[in-house]
């Protein structure tokens, strides 16, 4: 027999709350964290305390979050976790963040499988790719005497 039918004036458990993967979209210093929760477009999320700010700071825009939702809103984000990123493996730590310098002549060239970038002397850089994609967490533009699309 259930609880229901042991106490029919009891109130009915709440539904638990969804949880998702969001992707960030921006950490304000000092104030709301911007997600973005698919189907929904953007929310100002909170952060479970366990969650620190500071670590979302150093995190790149488009890093998956996991997030729970108040009331199952889309639109109410609680940060609960950062989930892993692959690329944190290749970056040293122990290395100061601070701006470095490669320089060459002629040209340097960044290859990595079908993927590539390289940088002339002359100002050229080109980018290849199977799918190269730009991401922008604000304004992207696109300039030059002549662009050519295609």
């Amino acid at each position: 027999m259930s609880a229901k039918e042991r106490n029919p004036a009891a109130p009915a458990a709440p539904p638990a709350p969804s949880t998702r993967v969001v992707r960030l979209v921006r950490v304000e210093a000092h104030g709301p964290v911007r997600v973005c929760v698919e189907g929904h477009g953007e929310a100002d999320a909170r952060l479970l305390h366990t969650m620190p700010r500071h670590l979302l700071r150093r995190a790149a825009p488009g890093r998956e979050l996991l997030a729970v939702f108040e009331g199952d809103d889309p639109s109410r984000p609680v940060v609960v976790g950062m989930l892993e990123d692959p690329v944190d493996d290749l970056v040293d730590e122990a290395v100061p963040a601070s701006t470095q310098v490669i320089r060459a002549e002629d040209s340097i060239t960044l290859v990595c499988g079908e993927a590539s970038l390289t940088l002339h002397a002359d100002g050229r850089v080109v980018t290849r790719g199977v799918n190269v994609v730009s991401v922008a967490s604000e304004q992207q533009r696109i300039q030059g005497a002549v662009v050519r699309i295609n």
